[in-house]
């Protein structure tokens, strides 16, 4: 319990530090509430809408992520654990501080009960790798850089079955924690194993994914071409735009298949564009 305490006094004095809002969200803040100030938020706490928003405000961003991997990671907690904290937590109240761009003082709120909840859920502190995982972690990385890792993987939901293990054991064999892709290309990675397959070879697996990014850039690039020769009703274009995703998107994802592959395998595969590619849009 003593730890449990010290977890809990170590949310509030973050919290009271503060928190940095995105200027994104700050901007969808007021297109749905017409102000871009928070505290609007606490005011309509019976709409949905405001607890969304509230619980996207008080989310623990990167920095968090891994200062508390930093001070906690190591530590085994259980889901009992997480619950206990965070019943611990709405026990008194817990103010945060904003910090709001383009504002000069920063903004002090009561963090509604609900949203420390979901702040100690996103924190994810029962989570527990396999022991073979540790292993992998422990020999490839220092006490420096192991946090960052540990950082990542913590909010990757995964069995972490044994051909996972081996994909992200090969990634850090052969990366450099200190690269500036380093942590994108990880997360990147992570993301995928989900649709890693047992029977796959890894390369192939990657391939794969590329060739998929590849068909869906043909179809956004050829539903671009379409709408700037105005071949299409307008009505028809509003809501399509979106089925064909974003061109420069489906790039930097190939590229990044390219970068993760060339580094593990030593290359990668090109694809030819589909000489009637327009047709890909009927499919």
């Amino acid at each position: 319990m003593s730890a449990l305490l010290d977890l809990g006094d170590w949310i509030r004095a973050t919290l009271a530090r503060g928190l940095h809002l995105d200027a994104g969200l700050l901007a969808c803040l007021e297109s749905t509430f017409g102000t871009p100030d928070p505290q609007v938020l606490l005011a309509d706490m019976e709409s949905g809408e405001a607890a969304s928003f509230l619980e996207l405000i008080f989310f623990p961003d990167r920095a968090i992520k891994y200062a508390y991997e930093v001070r906690w990671g190591p530590h085994a907690f259980s889901a009992a654990s997480a619950r206990d904290l965070a019943d611990l937590l709405v026990r008194d109240p817990v103010a945060a501080t904003l910090h709001i761009p383009g504002r000069n003082a920063p903004l002090r709120l009561e963090v509604p009960d609900f949203a420390l909840r979901s702040f100690v859920q996103r924190l994810n502190i029962a989570w527990q790798p396999p022991r073979v995982l540790w292993s992998v972690l422990d020999r490839h990385l220092d006490d420096l850089n192991r946090p960052l890792v540990r950082a990542i993987l913590r909010h990757v939901r995964l069995p972490w079955q044994p051909h996972q293990v081996d994909l992200l054991d090969l990634f850090l064999s052969k990366t450099v924690p200190a690269a500036d892709d380093f942590e994108s290309d990880l997360t990147f990675l992570c993301g995928l194993l989900d649709e890693y397959a047992p029977d796959q070879g890894p390369f192939d697996f990657l391939m794969a994914k590329k060739r998929f990014y590849f068909q869906a850039l043909c179809k956004a690039e050829a539903f671009d071409r379409r709408l700037r020769a105005g071949n299409m009703e307008i009505l028809m274009l509003q809501g399509a735009r979106a089925a064909y995703g974003d061109v420069a998107q489906w790039r930097a994802w190939m590229g990044q298949v390219d970068r993760i592959g060339t580094t593990l395998f030593g290359g990668t595969r090109y694809f030819q564009e589909p000489l009637a590619v327009d047709l890909l849009l009927d499919e």
